[in-house]
């Protein structure tokens, strides 16, 4: 199995595990129900962490509870539920921002050996209408979170893949959805007390800008029987143009305020350059720089500088936006005009908010990545050399 490999799958044990502490901690779901589920999934992950040891990436298991009851026990000093869910997401948050740096990387400077294929195409509308029953399942209260949470995760997971796999071809798609588990969707529709009706409207409206072109270009392509290209060809000026009516023109970008100096809390100060109070985590930053400066030095010499800047400036920004306050995040957002419709809320985890800017910024629409760079630079000098 390749790092890549290993790390994708870690970081899909670590998404799996954290709503099974959450719904424990907060008593939507019962300890003897899940501990068995549990105690697997803490199995495998400390077998990855013992499989990338040994590949030289020096990282250990940041959950210290082995069994569901030690976490219970435990979460019960926490207080208030918001806390818990809050305790849950800092457990992991540095370690899984520092892999989801390493995979963005990886997705950057592979070279697509082939164009999308037509199950591919049909696959993305399979998986959002999957989506769109499971969030509605959960919206009008037939199922609960606890049950439907890994299905939900997993699809998800599908569906940002072939998000991926459409924007390397060249289509201007975004995904649309911020919801990475249903716990954030759940507590974005209570936060804004939404009804029965308001949640089903907004479900059905989500994924619409995506769906209907979509389903008209390959309505085209089968009555006119084009070939595949043409309907790539299709599907980019259709996204393209939908982009350009919903961007405004970009002005030139300037900061309103000046910066703080970006960290984490007020106890844990953030490097951009890797370093963090824990040693842990700054060996496995400087583990996966040398993994992947060894294994794609071939790879980053052909990669036209025009397009991307290189791997370590790549991650130096990915890493230094994750750890911006989340004022200072949503004024560079509004300075930036970034959409709203492309980038998470508040709700979403930092580091999609992050990968929907960047992806934004690289987008045919967005502002650039050498222009997002350059006004960092200017007004935060002391974080980039």
């Amino acid at each position: 199995m390749t790092e890549r490999k290993q790390l994708e799958d870690l970081l899909l044990r670590i998404k799996k595990i954290q709503p099974i502490m959450i719904a424990t901690a907060i008593k939507k779901a019962e300890v003897f129900d899940e501990e068995m589920i549990y105690k697997g999934l803490y199995s495998d992950i400390e077998v990855d962490f013992e499989i990338l040891q040994d590949e030289g990436i020096y990282i250990s298991n940041p959950n210290p509870f082995h069994a569901l009851r030690d976490w219970t026990d435990y979460s019960s000093s926490l207080g208030s539920n918001p806390e818990k869910r809050r305790y849950v997401s800092n457990l992991f948050r540095e370690l899984s921002l520092l892999i989801e740096a390493e995979l963005v990387s990886w997705k950057v400077l592979e070279v697509s050996v082939k164009g999308l294929a037509m199950n591919e195409i049909k696959k993305l509308i399979e998986s959002i209408e999957d989506l769109k029953s499971i969030m509605l399942e959960i919206a009008t209260s037939n199922s609960d979170i606890v049950d439907e949470e890994p299905s939900y995760i997993e699809t998800y997971d599908v569906s940002f893949r072939l998000f991926c796999r459409f924007q390397e071809v060249g289509i201007p798609l975004r995904n649309p959805n911020r919801f990475v588990s249903l716990w954030q969707w759940y507590q974005f529709y209570s936060d804004e007390n939404f009804s029965s009706s308001e949640r089903r409207a907004f479900v059905s409206a989500l994924y619409a800008d995506v769906v209907k072109p979509i389903q008209s270009a390959l309505r085209k392509h089968e009555r006119q029987l084009t070939s595949l290209d043409s309907l790539i060809q299709d599907l980019i000026r259709r996204f393209g143009k939908q982009s350009q009516l919903k961007m405004p023109e970009h002005e030139e970008i300037k900061l309103p305020l000046k910066p703080m100096n970006p960290i984490v809390d007020s106890e844990t100060p953030y490097n951009v350059n890797g370093i963090s109070g824990d040693n842990s985590l700054s060996l496995f930053s400087t583990s996966l720089n040398s993994l992947t400066n060894t294994k794609n030095q071939d790879r980053l010499s052909s990669t036209s500088h025009n397009q991307v800047c290189n791997y370590q400036s790549r991650n130096d920004l990915y890493l230094f936006l994750a750890h911006l306050p989340v004022q200072e995040f949503d004024r560079l957002l509004f300075a930036f005009r970034a959409p709203s419709e492309y980038i998470p809320g508040k709700v979403a985890p930092q580091g999609d908010r992050v990968s929907a800017l960047l992806a934004w910024a690289e987008s045919l629409v967005g502002c650039g990545l050498e222009q997002l760079e350059s006004v960092l630079k200017a007004e935060y000098p002391n974080n980039f050399n």
